[in-house]
């Protein structure tokens, strides 16, 4: 398998066409099976039993997914989207059965384009840092007053969707 190719094309090249010599990086994206892959994925991440962390801190990782999502949260292409025909019977929440992929981020902006050795730049997260909770209370004015609705004293409100209770979601399906 070649080593050049960017990880997730290799993982669905070797999927689709294992070892062999048809896999190079001229492969059409179109003639990529991205639902096998999606088959693949899920046999190999789902489990029968849980098999605890022994050796880490069980909120650890909800803390650490908790602090990335906040500080790269990139805007998408939503014009740039594959959308990947799932399975029957596949796990993924969706009305029509499809998932929707972005190709891409949208560009980042520098600030200033003449620094060089250290940009920054204007777009690179769409929230607030994670300790001003916006992860939770939310990171505008307007989304903040949507999570807390009419409650009192900072309480949250909450939607009954199906037996769990969640914060309201997004057209995205995210809190």
């Amino acid at each position: 398998m070649s080593t050049h190719l960017p990880m997730a094309r290799v993982l669905l090249d070797a999927h689709t066409y294992p070892m062999s010599s048809t896999c190079t990086p001229a492969t059409p994206m179109a003639n990529l099976t991205i639902s096998q892959h999606r088959r693949w994925n899920a046999q190999l991440l789902n489990r029968d039993t849980s098999k605890p962390a022994t050796s880490l801190n069980p909120l650890a990782t909800a803390w650490i997914q908790f602090q990335v999502h906040n500080w790269f949260q990139h805007e998408n292409s939503a014009s740039e989207t594959y959308n990947v025909q799932l399975p029957e019977g596949d796990q993924w929440a969706s009305p029509d059965g499809t998932m929707k992929i972005y190709k891409k981020t949208q560009p980042d902006i520098a600030w200033n384009g003449t620094d060089s050795i250290a940009p920054a730049y204007k777009n690179t997260n769409t929230h607030t840092h994670w300790w001003d909770g916006s992860q939770i209370y939310g990171s505008t004015e307007l989304r903040t007053t949507e999570l807390g609705g009419q409650s009192k004293n900072g309480k949250l409100t909450v939607d009954a969707q199906n037996i769990a209770t969640l914060l309201p979601r997004d057209s995205n399906r995210i809190p």
